[in-house]
């Protein structure tokens, strides 16, 4: 299709009018909500902070690990069959104050189970047999995330939400009450895309992968005190239940349970974010700090002694159930982050009675933060992050030269070339 087909005066009265409900709505929310907001958020949640001196060295150096993930969606064809390629990539670095190179990447080698190179690759194959996607899915996180039982996922989720002793399905059924006392198991408190959702059940196995590499981060000798991850500790849970309905949610709570029992930080960095008022926010940590401060804010949930904002009135997932929200920015050439922290970890290792004592703790984990993002090419965006997002991602060329290979891997075995090349490729649209 030409641009000249599109770039019509249609095009532009849709554009306008969509932009102009969008000022309209921003306007109320800027102007009603965040107004009775303002003085918290002033007084109490936004902080600025210096930077570590760039000749900082610490008393310990410590090792960064950022994972994640991309694929292809499919990659081959075969009838009703779907294969799809997923990988995950774990980057490596050290915060090497002591030998004068900060935040130095290092090769990952000798760490099972986590694949050396830190890259994870794996298949996925599914028909468009609605009954046996739980079949497909059971087996091949078993095989990623490298567990014999499913149902043990659900046990951290439900300690840590319960405070109670967790270790078999019984006990889930005595929290969640007489409207679940005929599940027996995890199968029956998720929730499935369709086989027929091609893209969904792509973003989904590599969610499971981008998890699967954590773990398996989390059970190696990995000396590692944070693990960055690209997502938010968002949990889909409906209206009425204290449980999550997809699988991914059970397995990162189940990643941030191994981490905590550990040591190890796992922090959830998100580039993209459904926090209202951002910009808002962020001109009055300019008014206050200047424009080239550094600078973070809690954003205070239900359970919070301050209560929730008024701008996340009708937000659910803000903070998320067991997590704890900030928003930040360590430059004024970036935009406004999203971060998640797990919540139990953030009591013990954050909060504070005594506001000040809270607020070197917080400090003291976004200078950490901040060191990590002075690579010049994403001043301001956490290094690790970036280089992980660099070995993951593969490209539209990249993709189309794996499926031809896909296709002449599957000949060897005997598949019929024209039947794993899709119907779009051979009409030539």
């Amino acid at each position: 299709m030409s641009l000249e087909r599109l770039f019509t005066r249609e095009f532009e009265n849709a554009i306008r009018r969509a932009l102009r409900e969008i000022k309209t709505r921003h306007e109320t929310l800027a102007e009603v909500r965040l107004k009775e907001d303002i003085k918290i958020i002033k007084d109490k949640l936004l902080t600025s902070f210096q930077p570590f001196p760039k000749d900082v060295v610490f008393n310990e150096d410590f090792l960064v690990g950022a994972i994640d993930g991309s694929g292809v969606s499919p990659l081959l064809r075969y009838d009703d069959v779907m294969i799809h390629l997923v990988t995950a990539y774990l980057s490596i670095h050290t915060t090497g104050t002591k030998i004068r190179s900060p935040m130095k990447k290092i090769e990952v080698k000798d760490y099972p189970p986590i694949p050396d190179g830190g890259r994870l690759i794996e298949t996925f194959w599914f028909s468009m047999d609605e009954g046996q996607m739980w079949n497909y899915l059971e087996k091949f996180i078993s095989r990623t995330y490298m567990i014999e039982d499913l149902d043990t996922l659900l046990y951290p989720y439900f300690r840590d939400v319960s405070g109670r002793k967790v270790e078999n399905i019984t006990d889930i059924i005595e929290l969640l009450g007489p409207k679940h006392r005929n599940i027996t198991g995890i199968k029956d408190l998720v929730i499935l895309p369709p086989a027929t959702s091609i893209r969904v059940i792509h973003d989904l196995i590599r969610e499971i992968t981008e998890l699967s590499l954590a773990k398996r981060v989390l059970k190696s000798d990995l000396p590692i005190k944070y693990l960055l991850l690209d997502t938010t500790m968002t949990l889909l849970i409906s209206k009425g239940d204290i449980h999550p309905n997809l699988i991914t949610d059970y397995m990162l709570r189940d990643v941030v349970y191994e981490a905590r029992n550990k040591g190890v930080i796992v922090v959830a960095v998100a580039k993209s974010h459904t926090i209202p008022c951002t910009s808002a926010i962020a001109k009055l940590a300019e008014a206050k700090f200047g424009k080239n401060a550094h600078w973070f804010c809690r954003l205070p949930g239900e359970e919070d002694p301050e209560g929730k904002l008024k701008i996340l009135e009708g937000r659910r997932y803000i903070p998320p159930r067991g997590a704890v929200t900030y928003i930040f920015r360590f430059s004024s050439a970036m935009p406004v982050f999203r971060l998640d922290l797990d919540r139990k970890w953030w009591e013990k290792n954050i909060y504070s009675d005594n506001l000040n004592e809270m607020k070197e703790n917080e400090i003291i984990l976004f200078k950490e933060l901040d060191f990590m993002s002075h690579d010049a090419r994403w001043y301001g965006y956490p290094a690790p992050l970036s280089y992980a997002h660099e070995g993951c991602t593969i490209k539209d060329v990249e993709g189309m030269l794996l499926a031809e290979q896909a296709i002449t891997i599957a000949k060897e075995e005997g598949f019929e070339e024209e039947k794993l090349i899709t119907p779009r490729k051979l009409i030539g649209i």
